[in-house]
């Protein structure tokens, strides 16, 4: 638990440029291994998904069906609509996670931490729309979102942490696997 805590960095350069290299996640939360922890995040990801699309169905719906009076009743749609499709493409790729956790693919890992980079950069973009919306929550809305971003990226770092250790596991176990191949010589001098 006190690596999690310790926070070492090192930095070196590499043609001119520095780059920093932090040291890696051992857990999830403080207290869950890397892949406990990558399958909780799955679950809570589907969880949370289906529940925001249950919940935005029927003001989606709603709002299709009434017709638009001004550009601000655009925006909320906008919102509202934005909000369902990423719940509804995260809810998907919460999925790809679970199934790639329970299969070991490094594939469907990887297919997720895209989706994941995506689902922030969206995130981003809509608490801009919604502080233009609703402007006198401006500061409510900045501290949920500015919690949720980063709730987001160490969810990324457990599930890209626990991608790194399959890759190695897997490595190991190839380079275990594969057969000696010994040299014979056919050709014989004589």
């Amino acid at each position: 638990m006190e690596e999690d805590l310790k926070t070492t960095m090192r930095c070196y350069k590499v043609r001119n440029v520095t780059i920093l290299e932090f040291s890696s996640l051992t857990s999830c939360c403080f207290c869950f291994n890397l892949k406990t922890g990558s399958i909780i995040i799955g679950l809570i990801g589907l969880a949370t998904s289906l529940a925001i699309l249950i919940s935005l169905l029927p003001a989606v719906l709603g709002y299709y069906v009434i017709h638009i009076h001004n550009s601000s009743d655009f925006l909320i749609l906008l919102i509202v609509s934005s909000l369902a499709g990423t719940s509804f493409l995260y809810a998907l790729f919460s999925c790809v996670l679970l199934i790639g956790l329970f299969r070991n693919s490094t594939k469907l890992l990887s297919s997720w931490m895209v989706c994941q980079m995506f689902i922030i950069l969206i995130h981003i973009v809509m608490t801009v729309l919604t502080c233009i919306v609703i402007s006198q929550y401006f500061l409510v809305v900045v501290f949920v979102s500015s919690l949720l971003t980063s709730i987001f990226f160490h969810f990324y770092g457990v599930v890209k942490e626990y991608k790194a250790t399959l890759k190695k596991e897997t490595a190991a176990t190839d380079t275990e696997s594969k057969p000696v191949r010994r040299c014979s010589n056919h050709y014989s001098m004589r």
